[in-house]
Protein backbone atom coordinates (compact mmCIF):
# COMPACT_ATOMS: atom_id res chain seq x y z
CA UNK A 1 0.00 0.00 0.00
CA UNK A 2 2.87 2.23 1.37
CA UNK A 3 4.64 1.89 -2.75
CA UNK A 4 0.95 2.66 -4.20
CA UNK A 5 1.01 5.76 -2.27
CA UNK A 6 4.27 6.58 -2.86
CA UNK A 7 3.98 6.13 -6.84
CA UNK A 8 1.12 8.71 -6.57
CA UNK A 9 2.88 11.33 -4.46
CA UNK A 10 5.69 11.18 -7.26
CA UNK A 11 3.26 11.49 -10.22
CA UNK A 12 1.64 14.18 -8.52
CA UNK A 13 4.92 16.33 -8.27
CA UNK A 14 5.93 15.50 -11.57
CA UNK A 15 2.08 16.58 -12.93
CA UNK A 16 2.49 19.80 -10.86
CA UNK A 17 6.32 20.46 -11.68
CA UNK A 18 5.18 20.57 -15.45
CA UNK A 19 2.20 22.81 -15.19
CA UNK A 20 4.51 25.27 -13.35
CA UNK A 21 7.10 25.02 -16.58
CA UNK A 22 4.17 25.30 -18.91
CA UNK A 23 3.02 28.64 -16.55
CA UNK A 24 6.40 30.16 -17.21
CA UNK A 25 6.57 29.18 -20.88
CA UNK A 26 3.55 30.40 -22.66
CA UNK A 27 5.17 29.32 -26.32
CA UNK A 28 4.93 25.78 -24.76
CA UNK A 29 1.79 25.77 -23.61
CA UNK A 30 0.51 27.29 -27.49
CA UNK A 31 2.41 23.84 -29.04
CA UNK A 32 1.00 21.26 -26.41
CA UNK A 33 -2.70 22.78 -27.15
CA UNK A 34 -2.62 23.54 -31.00
CA UNK A 35 -0.65 20.48 -31.94
CA UNK A 36 -3.22 17.85 -31.04
CA UNK A 37 -6.05 20.05 -31.97
CA UNK A 38 -4.86 20.52 -35.47
CA UNK A 39 -3.48 16.74 -35.88
CA UNK A 40 -6.91 15.65 -35.25
CA UNK A 41 -8.67 18.29 -37.35
CA UNK A 42 -6.48 17.17 -40.01
CA UNK A 43 -6.64 13.68 -39.82
CA UNK A 44 -10.41 14.14 -39.77
CA UNK A 45 -10.68 15.98 -42.43
CA UNK A 46 -8.49 13.97 -44.91
CA UNK A 47 -10.08 10.73 -43.33
CA UNK A 48 -13.83 11.77 -43.29
CA UNK A 49 -14.98 12.23 -46.77
CA UNK A 50 -16.86 9.22 -47.45
CA UNK A 51 -17.55 7.13 -50.32
CA UNK A 52 -19.23 7.73 -53.16
CA UNK A 53 -20.14 5.26 -56.25
CA UNK A 54 -18.16 2.24 -54.81
CA UNK A 55 -18.46 -0.02 -57.72
CA UNK A 56 -20.74 -3.26 -56.64
CA UNK A 57 -22.00 -6.21 -57.65
CA UNK A 58 -24.40 -8.08 -56.67
CA UNK A 59 -24.87 -12.33 -56.49
CA UNK A 60 -28.19 -13.43 -55.79
CA UNK A 61 -28.18 -16.97 -55.29
CA UNK A 62 -31.97 -16.84 -53.42
CA UNK A 63 -33.99 -14.63 -56.85
CA UNK A 64 -36.79 -14.23 -53.98
CA UNK A 65 -38.72 -10.59 -53.68
CA UNK A 66 -36.42 -10.16 -50.41
CA UNK A 67 -33.15 -10.27 -52.12
CA UNK A 68 -34.48 -8.56 -54.78
CA UNK A 69 -35.58 -5.52 -52.76
CA UNK A 70 -32.18 -5.71 -51.25
CA UNK A 71 -30.65 -5.19 -54.46
CA UNK A 72 -32.82 -2.32 -54.64
CA UNK A 73 -32.32 -0.40 -51.13
CA UNK A 74 -28.45 -1.25 -52.20
CA UNK A 75 -28.59 0.84 -55.21
CA UNK A 76 -30.63 3.38 -53.79
CA UNK A 77 -27.43 4.41 -51.55
CA UNK A 78 -25.10 7.72 -52.91
CA UNK A 79 -22.08 5.71 -51.82
CA UNK A 80 -22.75 2.08 -53.43
CA UNK A 81 -22.98 1.48 -57.52
CA UNK A 82 -24.32 -1.73 -58.96
CA UNK A 83 -22.28 -2.44 -62.00
CA UNK A 84 -23.12 -6.05 -62.44
CA UNK A 85 -26.00 -8.25 -61.17
CA UNK A 86 -23.66 -11.80 -61.23
CA UNK A 87 -25.28 -15.49 -61.42
CA UNK A 88 -22.36 -16.84 -59.68
CA UNK A 89 -19.52 -15.70 -57.25
CA UNK A 90 -16.67 -16.86 -59.76
CA UNK A 91 -18.11 -14.65 -62.27
CA UNK A 92 -18.21 -11.70 -59.68
CA UNK A 93 -14.55 -12.67 -58.85
CA UNK A 94 -13.17 -12.19 -62.17
CA UNK A 95 -15.04 -7.99 -62.39
CA UNK A 96 -12.70 -8.24 -59.29
CA UNK A 97 -9.73 -8.92 -60.05
CA UNK A 98 -10.10 -6.89 -63.21
CA UNK A 99 -10.82 -4.02 -60.75
CA UNK A 100 -14.21 -3.32 -62.47
CA UNK A 101 -15.76 -3.83 -59.20
CA UNK A 102 -14.37 -3.11 -55.16
CA UNK A 103 -17.24 -5.24 -53.71
CA UNK A 104 -19.09 -8.13 -54.16
CA UNK A 105 -22.62 -8.93 -52.29
CA UNK A 106 -23.63 -12.82 -52.26
CA UNK A 107 -27.27 -13.40 -51.29
CA UNK A 108 -27.73 -17.01 -50.53
CA UNK A 109 -29.87 -19.19 -50.42
CA UNK A 110 -33.18 -19.36 -48.27
CA UNK A 111 -32.47 -15.55 -47.76
CA UNK A 112 -36.01 -14.41 -48.23
CA UNK A 113 -37.09 -17.51 -46.43
CA UNK A 114 -34.53 -16.58 -43.19
CA UNK A 115 -35.78 -13.40 -43.23
CA UNK A 116 -39.37 -14.36 -42.38
CA UNK A 117 -38.52 -16.43 -39.38
CA UNK A 118 -37.59 -14.63 -36.30
CA UNK A 119 -35.48 -17.31 -34.40
CA UNK A 120 -33.39 -17.62 -37.41
CA UNK A 121 -30.66 -15.11 -38.55
CA UNK A 122 -30.70 -13.61 -42.66
CA UNK A 123 -26.93 -13.28 -43.43
CA UNK A 124 -25.64 -12.25 -47.05
CA UNK A 125 -22.08 -12.41 -47.72
CA UNK A 126 -19.93 -9.54 -48.28
CA UNK A 127 -16.25 -9.99 -50.10
CA UNK A 128 -14.45 -6.67 -50.56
Amino acid sequence: MNRIKDALHRTWGLIVKELLQLSRDKLLLVFVLLAPLLELVLMGGLTGGGIENLPLAVVDLDRSRASRDLATSLEQTDELLIRSFGSNTVEAQELMQQGEIAVIVVVPPGYGERLTHPQQGAEVQVIA
